[in-house]
């Protein structure tokens, strides 16, 4: 029994940290609550999946352009695939005839794993929860991705993520995978604090079979959460980025267009050179 008694006091000691870590995530977000968006709307049962192949190694020269020279930036592959997000939703938007205007943001609620400093695909052993308001109204590539690089990193070095501990020990997480634990997160929060999930899962950077068959690639399923039209999942896969859109049949026809958004921002990206640095210069 004392046994059993000591059991229950540690489990709810931990569990009434988590919620304190949470909470407190929660009401500084809640102070500004997330922009109107056509991404949170009501939803019915019927789905739409899309599935987009993209090149790791886009991703790494983006990456390693910006870690260069005398006005180097902090940018993590995690940056990158904010940024060609963000300039995916502008694309979608513009061609929905939707109001954008330079200040125009889509918070994004992104579970990150804290990534091994020599290698950046590797999935380290923390995982952190922030919400990043996506400038979507910026027309510059590189200026949407330096934006997104120091709101990520100011979120992880001012300890306003929620630790991964702490997402483990709200409402029975079990050693659940990323995105398992980006879609319970999405489910439990409220649709006024983020417009939607993204979910960035590094995976094994080497083939893998099942028997003699090779896995050619892998595309993630997030579920939807209530009043969320779309969900972004991808994983990073042998030299591959896979991201799986999963959204409302009903509200999400253009789906398709997101899609390709995504591959259209990806190339703008590598193409983009650094206006902010060349000014400096």
């Amino acid at each position: 029994m004392r046994g059993g008694i000591a059991d229950v006091k540690a489990v709810g000691g931990r569990l009434f940290s988590a919620v304190g870590a949470v909470v407190s995530t929660v009401a500084r977000t809640a102070a500004r609550p997330a922009p109107i968006s056509p991404l949170n709307v009501e939803i019915g049962e019927a789905r739409r999946y899309i599935m987009v192949g993209t090149d790791l190694e886009d991703y790494r020269k983006v990456r390693n352009r910006l870690a260069l020279g005398r006005y180097a930036d902090d940018v993590t592959i995690n940056d990158v695939v904010l940024a060609t997000v963000s300039g995916a939703l502008r694309s979608w938007l513009l061609t929905r005839g939707e109001a954008v205007h330079s200040a125009t943001t889509v918070r994004a609620m992104v579970p990150v794993s804290v990534y091994d400093t020599d290698d950046a695909t590797r999935l380290g052993n923390r995982v952190t929860a922030c919400f990043v308001d996506l400038p979507v109204g910026e027309p510059s590539a590189s200026m949407r991705l330096h934006q997104i690089a120091f709101a990520m990193r100011q979120q992880m070095e001012g300890g306003q993520a929620v630790g991964a501990e702490s997402l483990a020990g709200l409402a029975g997480f079990a050693s659940p995978t990323l995105h398992s634990l980006g879609a319970r997160l999405g489910m439990a929060m409220s649709r006024r604090l983020f417009n939607v999930v993204i979910t960035n899962v590094p995976g094994p950077q080497q083939p893998l079979y099942a028997g003699d068959a090779l896995m050619l690639s892998t595309y993630p399923v997030m579920p939807l959460a209530r009043w969320q039209a779309v969900s972004i999942g991808l994983t990073s896969y042998d030299g591959g980025v896979y991201f799986g859109l999963n959204g409302d049949r009903t509200t999400m026809p253009d789906l398709d267009v997101l899609g390709q958004c995504l591959v259209d921002s990806l190339a703008e990206l590598v193409e983009s050179r650094d206006a902010s640095r060349g000014s400096r210069l």
